[in-house]
């Protein structure tokens, strides 16, 4: 039974309704959250979905100039926005690592913390993520709607990849679709 429904005089059909319900949400969210890590959802070619890279960013990051996202226009762009609060951001930050350590010549990476403190720089000195990290105000443009959520632009400035959640970067997927992008 339900513990917040000890004690409540229901009958059994009613607990076990409430039982169903509960146990459903949970097995929905398990296969909503596999469906969104493992699954990398590519824009088709013909959508040419532009993303506004007129948006200043300040760089958290030693060794990082702050920058005009509008600077990398021409380059390859992994923009991810993240969270320090976020769990599924944190977990997905050594694959993004490795995918910087094997791309930082080729692409323009950008990760922006929506909640810059003190520990965001702890964090990332004391796990030894170098890739850079900027905080800034999110344009609604974005469209946004959870985090983690990153985007891959080509070189024209069209979405080649817009993925709401954790993700595994550091796959041969990813890296094949990078490598068609150069």
């Amino acid at each position: 039974m339900v513990s917040f429904l000890k004690g409540v005089n229901l009958n059994k059909k009613i607990v076990n309704s409430v039982n169903f319900i509960i146990g459903m949400l949970f097995v929905g969210s398990i296969i909503y959250t596999q469906y969104y890590q493992n699954n990398l959802r590519v824009s088709a070619n013909n959508e040419n979905e532009k993303i506004d890279l007129n948006w200043n960013l300040v760089s958290k990051t030693n060794g990082f100039p702050d920058i005009n996202l509008e600077e990398y226009r021409g380059k390859v762009i992994f923009l991810n926005l993240w969270a320090e609060w976020c769990g599924p951001c944190i977990s997905e930050m050594p694959s993004i690592q490795n995918l910087y350590t094997d791309y930082k010549d080729k692409i323009s990476f950008v990760t922006v913390v929506v909640d810059y403190t003190e520990h965001t720089e702890n964090y990332m000195s004391e796990t030894g993520f170098c890739f850079p990290v900027y905080e800034a105000h999110l344009p609604q443009s974005y469209g946004y709607e959870t985090f983690p959520t990153t985007w891959i632009i080509d070189k024209e400035g069209n979405i080649a990849i817009h993925h709401i959640g954790e993700f595994k970067w550091d796959t041969q997927e990813v890296k094949n679709l990078l490598e068609s992008l150069l």
